[in-house]
């Protein structure tokens, strides 16, 4: 059986559900970002941004006082959604009830950035995914940024990441450092930037992804958690009477355990959005770090990086250049960002104003977004961060 065969019956399988999945159009379970930012009572205004590679992306924007912007940034396979599907227990509704203009932005691929002025993400599958996180750092960042602030007329603005929505930053302010006085402060929450110490399953995943490249490549896939992928999560998590429960535990093996994160049945709400695309390629590139032990850029073979780079290896990022304020929040039972890789990151950085574990145990990755109680923990402590270093 081949594998478009394959992914051709799992979506006829699927559909024999009559379950879909939510997107920006759809009527799905979970609304999309601004559905659920009106909702809420938020005026909320959708912005299409084309970068200078050509990428065009969904920036939203929920307008309070201008002269305090602040740019929220989401992690690996995730969207600006996943700041704002708690309701009003979320993050970014806190910030919103705070006074401060947000803006949430989306990495290219995903579901609210998935169009360019030349290609299509469905059939110019090779050239469209040809990213990895590295060009989000360098162009999908500076086209947000300063489209954010011509709009607001300043000069500056703050930053909330999650995950690897910290190491775009620490991509973007290493190789542009005068996008440093453009931000303050960066408050990144639980960064994985350096992967080397991240645990199983996903450190497997890591140590055998030179064979899953080569897997992929086979498959002409580059699309990562594509519609396909999408539709037998929802198929698999909707099994009873035990789907839910299992894509819970599939979830917390991956990001540590934590009593909060899916409390109160919040794991129908995830699997319905998450995750969502993204490349191929940027996947292999974590792989990469990880397994050379190198925070660095994208490594295409010596004989490619030689044209590249002008070097066999390719680039490590200098961090010594990323010298804006920069907030590091931790988690305890964090496994793919441990606190290992969080005191490499420390020791790399020379401006760290805040470097903290977040006082609940036990707490997971997750948890920084999807938290139950992430409103009486963690946003307290954001909010405090951003009136004493903005």
């Amino acid at each position: 059986m081949s594998f478009k065969t394959l992914k051709l019956i799992s979506a006829l399988v699927f559909l024999t559900f009559k379950r879909g999945v939510a997107t920006e159009d759809s009527s799905g379970t979970v609304p999309s970002f601004s559905s659920i930012a009106e909702t809420l009572g938020y005026d909320c205004v959708a912005h299409r941004i084309t970068t200078k590679d050509g990428y065009i992306l969904t920036l939203f924007n929920i307008p309070g006082n201008k002269t305090r912007p602040i740019f929220f940034m989401h992690g690996f396979g995730d969207s600006s959604r996943t700041f704002i599907v708690r309701g009003n227990t979320s993050m970014l509704v806190s910030v919103v009830k705070a006074g401060y203009d947000v803006w949430a932005g989306n990495m290219r691929g995903n579901e609210y950035s998935r169009d360019h002025v030349t290609l299509n993400a469905d059939i110019d599958v090779a050239a469209y995914w040809n990213f990895s996180y590295h060009e989000v750092g360098v162009y999908d960042l500076p086209a947000q940024i300063d489209y954010i602030l011509n709009k607001t007329q300043q000069n500056r603005l703050s930053v909330i990441s999650h995950s690897q929505g910290s190491a775009v930053f620490f991509v973007l302010l290493s190789t542009y450092p005068e996008y440093n006085e453009k931000i303050r402060p960066l408050i990144t929450l639980g960064p994985l930037s350096y992967a080397q110490n991240i645990r199983p399953p996903v450190r497997l995943l890591i140590l055998i992804a030179p064979v899953l490249e080569v897997i992929f490549k086979a498959l002409n896939q580059y699309e990562l958690f594509d519609r396909t992928t999408r539709l037998f999560v929802e198929l698999l998590c909707s099994l009873r009477p035990f789907g839910g429960e299992l894509c819970e535990a599939i979830l917390l093996s991956t990001a540590g355990q934590s009593d909060d994160t899916f409390k109160g049945g919040f794991i129908r709400t995830v699997i319905n959005y998450y995750p969502v695309s993204t490349s191929v390629k940027n996947s292999l590139h974590v792989a990469q770090n990880s397994n050379s032990r190198r925070f660095a850029q994208y490594d295409y073979g010596s004989a490619t990086n030689i044209a590249r780079y002008g070097n066999t290896l390719p680039p490590a990022y200098d961090l010594d250049k990323v010298n804006c304020s920069v907030a590091i929040l931790m988690a305890n039972n964090d496994k793919l960002s441990p606190i290992e890789d969080n005191v490499m990151l420390n020791n790399s950085l020379p401006n760290v104003v805040v470097y903290e574990f977040v006082e609940r145990s036990p707490m997971n990755h997750y948890d920084f977004v999807w938290g139950e109680d992430m409103y009486l923990i963690l946003h307290p402590v954001i909010l405090k961060l951003l009136e004493r270093y903005q």
